[in-house]
């Protein structure tokens, strides 16, 4: 089988709204066979909260603003053009500061947040935020308002 280009404007992808981040799939198992690719806007002041994965590595570069990594319970601080490699079995999450934090996540393997077990774990007890509150078209701007 023949592999095509493809070209995806982020604008017209559906996203969602995970914790208190809008995530927009860019790329997954149609297109890439062994990653997938996640664009990430995180409102000021709001969290990812940290989870892990037990076969991915997540690779995060910040495309823009501030704030923190949240890394096995530690804060590290991070900007725009910072790159965080987080193996698997590794706790993380994000901060924003007083601006969006904008990033792109791939993860390899897959996480396959559509079947009925992604891989995707929260610690908390009680906790399932893999699943989507709200589905809506990414911002054209990079903002997260409606």
């Amino acid at each position: 089988m023949r592999r095509r280009w493809v070209v995806k404007h982020l604008d017209r992808l559906q996203g969602e709204v995970r914790d208190d981040a809008f995530v927009v799939p860019c790329a997954g198992a149609e297109e890439l066979r062994n990653v997938d690719l996640e664009y990430t806007v995180v409102k000021p002041g709001k969290t990812v909260f940290p989870h892990h994965h037990d076969r991915a590595t997540c690779f995060v570069f910040i495309v823009d603003g501030h704030g923190h990594a949240l890394l096995d319970g530690k804060r590290v601080r991070v900007r725009m053009n910072d790159f965080v490699l987080v193996p698997p079995g590794v706790s993380h999450g994000f901060e924003a500061g007083d601006v969006e934090l904008t990033l792109y996540a791939l993860h390899t393997p897959p996480l396959s947040l559509r079947s009925s077990q992604p891989d995707l774990h929260y610690r908390s007890e009680g906790v399932s935020r893999c699943v989507a509150s709200r589905s809506r078209t990414a911002p054209s701007n990079g903002s997260t308002r409606a």
